[in-house]
């Protein structure tokens, strides 16, 4: 055994731990709310479980923040399972940054359309609208408006490049903020962390099948 078989052996065995507390997770809150799951709901809430768990344990890689953020938004319905999953003062924490980082966001806004640079920037587009135009800008424009516009046939494969990896941007989470080699590099790991998954998935699945025979 390789070194990167021991490391995806070891990576199971951390998601399998975690993903069983999830999952008990679920069954102790529909007990403890004495609610009745449609199989919608179970279905729901076990993706949050697999998805939420694998991201947890994917060390600080962009696609698990993403999904990270994507259930920490989520409707109040799951805030419950969500924040029980991930612990207290994790979720705590990982609100804690959400609101942090809207605010200074917020401030920048304010310092860059309302601080004294922004009112420089407003002036200056001011002065600029009141200066006369010559003639010789006058004839360039007038040159420009007259030229045939030749239109140019943009490289096939360039655009086809361009489609994959749109494509693959919207299936790793987080993808649409990546550029190409942060995105191949993301989908290597999260390819890797999916199959350890459906590995993990298709065992216990097998093992609850043995025993309800």
């Amino acid at each position: 055994m390789n070194i990167s078989e021991c490391m995806t052996s070891a990576f199971r065995g951390i998601y399998t731990r975690r993903l069983l507390g999830a999952l008990r997770r679920i069954g102790g809150l529909s007990r403890r709310k004495k609610e009745e799951l449609t199989l919608v709901k179970r279905m729901r809430r076990i993706k949050i479980a697999a998805e939420l768990s694998l991201a947890l344990i994917s060390n600080g890689t962009a696609w698990g923040r993403a999904l990270i953020t994507k259930y920490t938004s989520q409707q109040k319905r799951d805030r419950c399972l969500v924040k029980g999953i991930m612990g207290k003062k994790r979720f705590n924490d990982v609100m804690r940054m959400k609101r942090d980082a809207y605010h200074s966001k917020d401030r920048l806004m304010f310092i860059r359309h309302e601080g004294p640079h922004g009112l420089a920037c407003r002036m200056k587009k001011y002065m600029k609208a009141q200066m006369p135009i010559s003639r010789a800008i006058i004839r360039r424009s007038i040159h420009r408006k007259n030229a045939v516009n030749i239109p140019v046939r943009p490289c096939e494969n360039k655009l086809a490049s361009n489609d994959r990896t749109r494509q693959l941007q919207r299936l790793i989470p987080g993808g649409e903020s990546m550029n190409s080699s942060c995105l191949l590099r993301e989908a290597a790991d999260y390819i890797v962390s999916l199959r350890a998954q459906v590995q993990v998935m298709h065992c216990l699945a097998y093992h609850s099948t043995q025993s309800l025979s």
